[in-house]
């Protein structure tokens, strides 16, 4: 005969630590789940499980806290990602005085096989991450939070912000078209022709990817645009933008054109 009933106030948390190595391509991962009993009752010898990796059997204590290793990765692949966002980040830099402004910079970790992960999804948690120093210790690189990440799926955990990478982004056009009046002669709708360009300067002497984020509020047309993009939702578009390193006459530029017309805009 099996009893089963449920036990209030024991929770669990998880927890990641990542220590890439000093070339930045990979990183150790090791993975914790933090028990917490504040049930009133002490199990001896408790089978916990998890909704993936093996069960295992670990007594607790009432009003007792154990930290678990239930996953090890070494050596899972990384990309280091530099994101800049038009409605985050200043368009331009140069303008704040006594700001020293960056571009956030993340290591993008992918949940599949090839990457050493991938064989069940991956719980979200708060990740510390490290970085070898080359002399047998590690320096601390910064605290994330990250999601529910499935199989297939990737994660970015943010390590700090970097000067290496310098957009510059402008509104070069910004006009009425199509203009309606009603019977007052005022105007009741327009649309709108609208051009920015943004200038990206690489100061590294290594190849970097920046991933770039567009918003276009309402509904819009692209007229023309130099650089591919996936559309995140109907206002969000996203770039990948694969920066080479710079030559010994300067930083490497790439330039980004948008053009195109937002419909039906009330003034």
């Amino acid at each position: 005969m099996r009893i089963s009933y449920l036990l209030s106030n024991i929770d669990r948390l998880i927890t990641y630590k990542a220590v890439a190595d000093k070339q930045e391509t990979a990183v150790d991962l090791k993975s914790y789940l933090i028990l917490r009993n504040f049930s009133g009752e002490d199990f001896d010898q408790a089978r916990v499980l998890l909704d993936y990796g093996e069960a295992f059997e670990q007594g607790i204590d009432h009003e007792e806290t154990k930290q678990l290793l239930f996953l090890r990765a070494a050596g899972v692949p990384i990309t280091k990602v530099w994101r800049f966002d038009a409605a985050q980040q200043p368009w331009d830099p140069e303008k704040l005085e006594n700001q020293n402004v960056g571009i956030p910079v993340s290591y993008r970790i992918k949940n599949d096989v090839p990457s050493k992960l991938g064989r069940h999804a991956l719980w979200g948690g708060k990740a510390r991450i490290f970085q070898d120093d080359g002399h047998a210790g590690t320096i601390f690189l910064g605290e994330d939070v990250t999601g529910m990440v499935p199989v297939g799926e990737k994660t970015d955990l943010y390590v700090g912000d970097s000067r290496d990478i310098v957009v510059t982004q402008r509104k070069q056009r910004d006009a009425q078209i199509n203009v309606r009046k009603n019977n007052s002669d005022q105007v009741v709708l327009f649309d709108t022709d609208e051009e920015i360009t943004a200038k990206i300067e690489n100061f590294k002497d290594s190849p970097a990817v920046l991933t770039m984020i567009q918003h276009i509020p309402g509904m819009w047309e692209m007229e023309s645009c130099n650089m591919e993009y996936k559309k995140k939702d109907a206002f969000t578009l996203e770039f990948e933008v694969q920066l080479p390193a710079r030559t010994a006459d300067g930083p490497a530029v790439k330039e980004l054109k948008m053009h195109y017309h937002r419909r039906n805009v009330r003034p």
